[in-house]
Order: C-alpha cells, then sequence, then structure tokens
C-alpha cells in the first residue's frame, strides 16, 4: 500500500493567510503540456482505479479541479458527484442524496452499483475536510476488493509524503503541484506580455518576468502587475511581492508551491530571498546569488543579442574617422593588445569598448551630435557587457540607461 493512505496527515503546514492575487489565464495555462498531463494521468488511471488521491498543494491553482473533471469524463466516467468537505461535514449523507438514498457509507459505496459509472469528488475545506476526507477514503479503500460496484471515488489531500505519483492495486495517487518547466513559463509569459514589450526596444521585462518567477505561474503574474521600472528593478521588489505572507517562503515544500517537480533543482525566488535575509551567512550569499543569476540570465536572453545587432549602426557614426585610421593600416584598424603588439582589424569588427579605448586615446574624437551620443552609448554599453561576459548582474540603473541612450541615437 502507497504510504500515507491510511493515516492522518502528517504535514505541520497551515493554510496561508489569505491576500490578493491576481487570476492566472486558465484558457492557457491549461493548454501547456505540464498541466494538459496532469489531466491526461487521470483519464489514463480512471476506469481502472476504484479510489483516486488528487494530491494538492494547499492553495490549489484556479482551474485544478476543473481539470480533474474533465481527465474523469475523458476516462468514460459518465456521472460526477462533487462535494465540498469540511470538518463537520456529514460524507455518507451527501453521498447518499445522490444515489437515491439516506446515507451511503464508504463500505456501501464500494458495492453500488449505479444507473451508469459514476465517481464522487471529496474536495476538502480546510485542515479538518482533509482529515474528514481521509477517515471516509481510509474506509473505502479497506473495503477495495470486497464488492464490484461502479461508483469511483476520488480524494483531494495534501500529503507532504507523497510528492510523486504512485499506485498499487486498485488505488493511484495522482500529484500536482502546478508547477512550470521553464519553456513552459516563457511561452506563458511571452504571450501574457505580447502587447508589452520593454524597456524601449528591448524584450527585457519578459525575460525578467520567466526568470524571476520560474515554475510559479501565479508569480509570474504579480510580477506582471507591476509597472516597467518596478520589472527592471525587480530585485529591490522582492519584499513587496512576499505580501502579508513572508512565513510561506521560509522553507522548500510542494504544499506550498515553493519548490516543484516540474523543475526539481529550482528554487523559488522568494524562498531565496527570505534566505537571503534570514539565514545564515553561507545561505544568505548562495541565495542572494541565485536572485543575481536570475538577472543576468534574463540580460544573456534579451541585452546580448540586442546589443550585437545594434553594434554596427553606433560603430559606423564613427565611420568617416575610422576609415581615415583605417588607411594608415592597409584598410585595418590597429588595436593595441599590450605596450608592443597590436591587433589588426577590419573597422565592422570593433566593439563597443574599442570605440571606448580610441576615444580615450585620441584616435577617434566625437564632435557631431551622432557622434557624441554614439560615445556615451559605447561608454554604457561596455560595464553591461563586461559584466554579462564575466556571469555578473549588471546594475539595474546602468542597464535601463543604456537602453535609453541606444533607442534615443538609433531613433534619430
Amino acid at each position: 500500500m502507497a504510504p500515507g493512505l491510511c493515516r492522518k496527515s502528517t504535514s505541520s503546514f497551515s493554510l496561508p493567510d489569505k491576500m490578493d492575487k491576481p487570476t492566472i489565464v486558465p484558457e492557457l495555462y491549461w493548454n501547456l503540456p505540464g498541466p494538459c498531463d496532469f489531466v491526461t494521468r487521470i483519464e489514463e488511471t480512471a476506469a481502472s482505479s476504484r479510489l483516486l488521491w488528487i494530491n494538492l498543494p494547499i492553495d490549489t491553482l484556479p482551474g485544478t479541479w476543473e481539470g480533474v473533471q474533465r481527465g474523469l469524463r475523458h476516462g468514460h466516467i459518465e456521472r460526477i458527484v462533487t462535494l465540498k468537505i469540511s470538518g463537520g461535514t456529514d460524507i455518507a449523507a451527501d453521498v447518499g442524496v445522490h444515489f437515491g438514498r439516506k446515507h451511503v457509507t464508504a463500505a456501501e459505496l464500494i458495492l453500488l452499483q449505479a444507473d451508469r459509472r459514476s465517481a464522487v469528488i471529496l474536495m476538502p475545506d480546510g485542515p479538518s475536510g482533509v482529515e474528514n476526507i481521509e477517515r471516509y477514503g481510509s474506509t473505502f479503500l479497506r473495503s477495495i476488493g470486497t464488492g464490484d460496484g461502479n461508483v469511483h471515488i476520488v480524494l483531494g489531500v495534501h500529503e507532504e509524503s507523497l510528492p510523486r505519483d504512485e499506485r498499487e492495486g486498485g488505488v493511484q495517487v495522482i500529484t500536482f503541484d502546478g508547477g512550470l518547466s521553464a519553456d513552459e513559463m516563457d511561452a506563458y509569459v511571452s504571450l501574457r506580455m505580447l502587447s508589452r514589450p520593454g524597456p524601449g526596444t528591448t524584450r527585457l521585462s519578459r525575460a525578467i518576468v520567466a526568470e524571476f518567477a520560474g515554475f510559479d505561474v501565479e508569480l509570474a503574474e504579480r510580477i506582471m502587475q507591476m509597472s516597467e521600472p518596478q520589472i527592471v528593478n525587480i530585485i529591490a521588489h522582492l519584499q513587496q511581492l512576499m505580501n502579508d505572507t513572508p512565513s510561506r517562503w521560509r522553507n522548500r515544500s510542494w504544499l506550498m508551491r515553493t519548490c516543484s517537480n516540474a523543475a526539481p533543482e529550482a528554487t523559488h525566488v522568494l524562498n531565496d530571498a527570505y534566505m537571503a535575509e534570514h539565514g545564515r551567512p553561507e545561505a544568505r550569499d548562495d541565495a542572494l546569488n541565485r536572485i543575481r543569476r536570475r538577472y543576468w540570465r534574463a540580460c544573456v536572453k534579451t541585452l546580448t543579442p540586442w546589443l550585437e545587432e545594434r553594434r554596427l549602426s553606433v560603430i559606423r557614426r564613427f565611420s568617416s574617422q575610422l576609415q581615415r585610421e583605417a588607411a594608415l593600416n592597409n584598410g585595418k584598424i590597429a588595436r593595441p593588445i599590450d605596450q608592443t603588439r597590436v591587433m589588426l582589424m577590419d573597422p565592422d569588427e570593433l566593439e563597443y569598448n574599442n570605440i571606448v579605448g580610441m576615444c580615450k586615446l585620441g584616435k577617434l574624437v566625437a564632435t557631431t551630435t551622432d557622434e557624441i551620443c554614439a560615445e556615451q552609448v559605447c561608454r554604457l554599453a561596455k560595464p553591461v557587457r563586461d559584466d554579462i561576459a564575466h556571469l555578473r548582474m549588471p546594475k539595474p540603473g546602468d542597464v535601463g540607461q543604456l537602453i535609453r541612450e541606444m533607442d534615443r541615437l538609433l531613433s534619430s
């Protein structure tokens, strides 16, 4: 028998405090591969399992139980009865009403032949509801094999010790924490922010949302509610994102959706933010480095190609001066390597930092408005590119100023 199926849940977590949360887009989320797979797993086991444990986080995502019902219908369950169960609910009486009886105990339900294949879903309403459901389910479980009824029972539970699907006999545990893979999150955020490129001509905001949301689609929605400057300065706003439930982010737990089977190696950014402030010194450093690495990855994805695509347009603002300099070396630019050696380069191979160096040496002199702006862009691009190249998070202020100056230059 799968561990934990016949015992009271030992989870030490309580229901999270109520807080205002943005609604995810169910029609988008539930068409992604991971959520679709959850529905498919229910479909594939519905007919063969008299008892289904749907093991979910304490705070489930919108559409989860609709997904359960969809999976049951696809699994040829013709009639679905859904009951919300609190600690004081008389489950036998509530079940009996739907089958024309005063009471149907779990032991009687295993024998019941309904007029069509049916399923009874017991959804918990709070921790005491989970306990009530588990008592009814345990009796049903012990009775499996004693009758050939055609009514299945589906229990909604929160069991920390069962983070993966398990099956034994006629019992199936299906675990779903709602997390998305990195590719799924990229797709979700890209579609949600299709009309919100930026800042400027970049797609940096989308990349930051996807990287910092990680596997948590609700966190993605919360970050998307921020303004563009807040998103670009996301690290300064992580405490705000904790809202009024900072204790939720203290531990790694799939029950609290601070980790996920969809990305088993990933940490939740708000768990990292909590640890960066409250953890042991070594844990603080590790957490802060993981936060910064998210920002770095967003910049690698968006700013690296963005800068390269615009490099020639910026450098060619000095075209006439570069041609004169190149004429001294058979069409090449002599770039110093050290005090005695130089490297000959085609003018179009120059990087932003080469322009900065040539201006410093007096080989290029910015005199026109375009040249002055181009030199400024090159000076701003240098530290951002250097940080990215050395696996460091660039400063958000530097990033914002670079984007503004680049767009101003190239739009003139």
